[in-house]
C-alpha cells in the first residue's frame, strides 16, 4: 500500500467487497435474532495484510488475520458520524472480517477499515 493513502488510485482498489450490517429482530419465541443484511455490495477496496497471530483459546489453537481495507468515502460509512465498527463486517471472497475500527482519510478522501478474520 502506498505511503500516502489520500492518493490511492482506483487501480489500487482491486478487491471487491461487501459490507454487512447486523439488524436485531425478534423471533416468534420473542427472543432476539441477529440477522446480517447487505449494507453495501460491490465496493472496490484496497487490501493491505497487516499481521496474523495465533492464540490458545480453551484447548485449541486459534489464528487471526488482520487486514486493512481502504474504500472511497461514503456518507453511510463515515466514521465521524456512524459507529462503523459496531455491528458491521466486511465479506470478501467468502471470508468474513469483523470491523475493529474505521478511520477517515483526509477530508472525505476515503475510509480505512481495520478488520480481523478468524482463521481455522
Amino acid at each position: 500500500m502506498p505511503g500516502n493513502p489520500q492518493r490511492l488510485s482506483a487501480g489500487q482498489r482491486d478487491r471487491l467487497i461487501t459490507i454487512e450490517q447486523c439488524v436485531d429482530t425478534v423471533g416468534p419465541s420473542q427472543f432476539p435474532i441477529e440477522t446480517w443484511t447487505t449494507l453495501i455490495a460491490g465496493v472496490h477496496a484496497a487490501y493491505d495484510d497487516e499481521s496474523g497471530g495465533e492464540t490458545f483459546a480453551a484447548p485449541q489453537l486459534s489464528a487471526t488475520d488482520q487486514v486493512r481495507w481502504t474504500i472511497p468515502y461514503r456518507a453511510d460509512c463515515d466514521p465521524e458520524v456512524i459507529d462503523v465498527a459496531k455491528r458491521r463486517r466486511v465479506v470478501a471472497n467468502g471470508r468474513i472480517y469483523d470491523i475493529l475500527a474505521a478511520n477517515p482519510i483526509g477530508r472525505r478522501a476515503g475510509i480505512e477499515l481495520r478488520t480481523r478474520a478468524k482463521v481455522g
